[in-house]
């Protein structure tokens, strides 16, 4: 199996344990060479269960990603992604959001 795919097949099983909402957990992987990036997104419900108390779980996560990169000579990253709003002008009345990642 792809060391990429089984990096990812493990991020899934580990926040299918942690997040309430299942149903709402997308990984989107990209993929560059030697190196590849997993782009968590997750309910924003869940996102304090992820991060975990001073952002251990989330570390934990992807320090055992690394390692399994590490094994196959390849880098792999691990980012969770949080919407968060945008902060508003006096001239804008529209209410959006803004997607950030976030990197501890």
């Amino acid at each position: 199996m792809n060391p990429i795919h089984q990096a990812e097949a493990f991020i899934k099983y580990s926040l299918e344990q942690i997040c309430t909402n299942t149903s709402a957990i997308t990984i989107d992987t990209r993929e560059d060479g030697d190196n590849a990036e997993f782009l968590l997104h997750v309910s924003e419900e869940d996102i304090p269960r992820v991060i975990g108390k001073s952002g251990r779980m989330i570390e934990a996560i992807r320090t055992l990603v690394r390692s399994m990169g590490a094994r196959h000579e390849t880098r792999f990253m691990v980012y969770l992604k949080e919407e968060t709003p945008k902060p508003q002008s006096k001239k804008e009345e529209k209410s959006s959001t803004d997607s950030e990642f976030i990197a501890f």
